[in-house]
C-alpha cells in the first residue's frame, strides 16, 4: 500500500510543476516579455489562417484573418521586425515577394522538435517590403520602412 501512496504524491507533484508553468514552453506561445515591444522594434504574429500587428507598428494593434488583405506594418527604418508563430499547428514560412526583399523565415513544422517559435531581422532600408506565406498563399502582407 505504501508504494501507491508514494506514486500518487510523486505524479501529483509532477502536475502541480506542469501546471505552475515552470515546465518547458509550448511552441508558438508567448511569454510576457515577447508580448510587449521595446523601442526601436515591432512584434508580428503569424497564426493559421490569421496575421497580427502586436506592437510596434504605427498602424496599432490588430489581427487579420486569411484571406488576409490590407496588412500594413509601418516603421522607422533601423527597427527589428520579431515574428514569432503563435499558437500555430501548420508549417509556415514567410517568404519575400519582389525587392526590396525581406530574409526568408525558417520553416515552423509544429510536428519537428526543432521548430522555431521565430525570427528576427532589421529593415535596414526604406521601402515596401512584400511577403506571402510559402504553405498558406492566404497570408500576405507588407513592411514600410520609412
Amino acid at each position: 500500500m505504501r508504494p501507491r501512496v508514494q506514486i500518487f504524491s510523486l505524479l501529483a507533484l509532477f502536475l502541480a510543476w506542469a501546471l505552475s508553468g515552470c515546465g518547458p514552453q509550448i511552441p508558438g506561445t508567448l511569454t510576457a516579455a515577447e508580448s510587449a515591444c521595446q523601442s526601436g522594434s515591432a512584434l508580428i504574429l503569424v497564426g493559421d489562417s490569421s496575421l497580427e500587428r502586436r506592437c510596434g507598428c504605427q498602424e496599432g494593434a490588430q489581427r487579420f484573418m486569411a484571406p488576409v488583405t490590407g496588412f500594413v506594418c509601418t516603421v522607422a527604418t533601423g527597427t527589428i521586425i520579431h515574428v514569432n508563430y503563435d499558437g500555430a499547428f501548420l508549417n509556415h514560412q514567410l517568404v519575400p515577394v519582389g525587392i526590396p526583399s525581406i530574409p526568408p523565415s525558417p520553416i515552423y513544422q509544429r510536428s519537428s522538435l526543432q521548430a522555431p517559435s521565430g525570427y528576427a531581422f532589421t529593415l535596414s532600408s526604406s521601402g515596401t517590403y512584400l511577403f506571402t506565406d510559402n504553405f498558406d498563399p492566404n497570408i500576405n502582407g507588407q513592411l514600410v520602412a520609412l
